[in-house]
């Protein structure tokens, strides 16, 4: 159980997402029972100001390297949560396995997506770009996994079965789509985005800020924008490790290719998902 909402203004996320793991791995301790505990690669946060650099990943022998995580509440809390398992297992014996899951999205099998996908931060960040009308040229290069959900899961079971030692695993899919390949699936499905040049796309973006009806909406382009002189950039994560224990477990990732992401674009249109009014 987790709460996936990436903004509120209330606790919930927090009492979610790091107290009831707290519970959790009190229970676990009494009983003896080995915690499978849910995280997400966003644990990796941003880098300001080359801070950590460019050459830094997180890997699964990584927790703190310095990352920026303070810039949304869902993240923080993912990386408190595992802060309290790690230390658990450290101080206490905790058996425990913690699973950075990636961009869950539509079954593999028959394209249906999970029921909270209204919360699904990677889906809004196509909303807002369906918002805004336009796309800058300089982001249609950017590279999006999409884990089908069945495939995770099948995954997750595989890593729950490892020796207590192996602890952190990064469970998500090891093929990427552009950004502009998911456009076309997009442009099948009836939704056209105008490409403009960087420094038009930021114009556009502030104007319609100044609606007080499109701010949330917009919300996800601005989240990974901290404003000011700050140079900010999500740090990359790695999962070479991960995959490589999955082989020798018999399991690989399928190909998210395009018949799968247009499948996944028609679903979510279909949801009227990226209709406003």
């Amino acid at each position: 159980m987790a709460n996936v909402k990436h903004f509120s203004a209330g606790n919930d996320i927090e009492m979610v997402n790091i107290e009831s793991v707290r519970n959790l791995i009190a229970f676990c301790l009494r009983t003896h029972s080995r915690l499978i505990h849910i995280s997400t690669s966003s644990v990796a946060g941003m880098s300001i100001n080359d801070v950590p650099g460019p050459e830094v990943k997180l890997t699964e022998q990584d927790f703190y390297i310095g990352q920026y995580v303070n810039d949304r509440k869902y993240t923080y809390s993912k990386f408190k949560a595992e802060e309290l398992v790690l230390d658990a297992i450290a101080h206490h014996g905790l058996n425990a396995k913690i699973m950075r899951v990636g961009n869950l999205s539509a079954r593999q099998k028959d394209g249906e997506f999970q029921i909270n996908f209204n919360t699904n931060n990677f889906l809004a960040l196509l909303r807002a770009f369906v918002v805004i009308g336009m796309v800058p040229y300089g982001a249609l290069d950017q590279r999006f996994e999409f884990s089908p959900i069945d495939e995770v899961v099948h995954a997750v079971m595989l890593l729950s079965q490892t020796p207590k030692d192996c602890v952190v695993f990064h469970p998500y899919n090891t093929h990427r789509q552009f950004l502009s390949d998911i456009l076309t699936g997009f442009a099948a499905a009836g939704i056209t985005l105008k490409r403009v040049e960087p420094e038009d796309f930021q114009q556009a973006l502030e104007k319609m800020m100044d609606n007080p009806d499109l701010v949330t909406l917009l919300r996800p382009l601005m989240a990974y924008n901290l404003g000011g002189n700050r140079k900010v950039r999500n740090i990359e994560t790695s999962n070479d490790y991960t995959t490589q224990v999955l082989y020798r477990l018999g399991f690989q990732w399928p190909v998210t290719a395009k018949a799968y992401v247009h499948r996944f674009v028609d679903t979510i249109v279909g949801f009227d998902y990226f209709t406003f009014n």
